[in-house]
């Protein structure tokens, strides 16, 4: 069925958007079409803003089918210069409609969130670490006395016979007694039920920097109860049978050599003892001529067990890895 022009009457050509006689738009089915005829320029032009305002206020975005607006112009060209006024207002994003600033912050609330839980998590890992940098920059386990002695009785309580009290470690910062005049550090110390001491090096800020166990008398390398206790007082997933074992298998005897020399370096290099422990341990390796005389300081997880012997006293070492 042939169409023709609303305005002129000519035919129209199947599928055209124009009347090829007058230009005018051709109404179809499947279009919205606001017919208007204006008496004047002005009140043109003036429809036109007031149609604009409507699309940009969302009027007609609940319809899906196109919008066409048939206007009626006194000459060609002020119809086309309608329609390039509004083709450049379009161009120029004009009736664009306005994004929602939750578009914006949403993904940027969420980012930070993801942020926070990852740093928590972190954090909360690094707080559970045994050994930690101090304010010195030196390795340090993050338990100061307190925390050392109370994780020692309770991480024992199945086999001590008595818990150790915190109030009886005394700080020895005047070299009052078995601490020699090359070592700065003050430590505290306590005597147990055997006569042997407890010493419990700490820095500035109280954390623990190694700990020792002096048993006077005669020299043996049998584990001393007390060793395994220190050691469960970092790691409560090991039985006690088992951290003796641990501590025989890593065990390290040291010479002379070695405890003076981290001794030295402790004092003049402003080393932790575990610090110029290896040092030293590196000097007598390379000085000993035959390097497999001296064992190498072997760790379990983050800490190193050694000890060193005499004729009336030895030492076990819990020093950081």
């Amino acid at each position: 069925m042939s169409k023709f022009c609303e305005k002129c009457g000519k035919p129209i050509n199947e599928g055209a958007v124009f009347c090829g006689s007058c230009g005018n738009p051709v109404r179809t089915t499947t279009e919205s079409v606001t017919d208007i005829t204006y008496a004047s320029k002005e009140e043109q032009e003036a429809a036109l803003k007031a149609v604009a305002l409507e699309v940009k206020a969302g009027a007609f975005k609940e319809k899906k089918k196109p919008i066409v607006f048939l206007i009626t112009y006194a000459s060609k060209e002020e119809r086309e210069a309608a329609l390039a006024a509004v083709a450049n207002d379009v161009k120029n994003g004009k009736y664009k409609k306005k994004k929602n600033p939750l578009a914006i912050i949403i993904p940027i609330v969420a980012v930070i969130v993801i942020i926070g839980i990852i740093f928590a998590i972190v954090s909360a890992n690094n707080s559970n670490a045994l050994v930690i940098t101090n304010n010195e920059g030196h390795k340090v386990f993050r338990y100061n006395l307190e925390e050392f002695v109370t994780n020692m009785n309770g991480n024992n309580s199945v086999v001590l016979k008595k818990n150790y009290p915190v109030s009886d470690f005394f700080m020895d910062d005047t070299n009052a007694f078995g601490n020699d005049e090359t070592s700065p550090k003050s430590y505290y110390g306590y005597f147990d039920s055997k006569s042997n001491l407890f010493r419990v090096f700490t820095d500035s800020d109280g954390h623990i920097e190694h700990l020792e166990y002096v048993v006077l008398g005669s020299s043996s390398d049998t584990v001393p109860d007390e060793v395994a206790f220190m050691l469960r007082a970092f790691y409560d997933d090991i039985g006690f049978n088992d951290a003796v074992e641990i501590v025989d298998e890593n065990k390290n005897q040291l010479t002379s050599l070695d405890i003076s020399g981290a001794e030295i370096y402790e004092e003049e290099e402003n080393m932790t003892f575990s610090e110029g422990l290896k040092e030293a341990r590196s000097i007598s390796v390379r000085g000993a001529g035959d390097s497999s005389l001296i064992a190498p300081l072997k760790s379990y997880k983050d800490v190193i067990i050694s000890y060193g012997t005499s004729n009336n006293y030895q030492v076990w070492y819990i020093t950081v890895a």
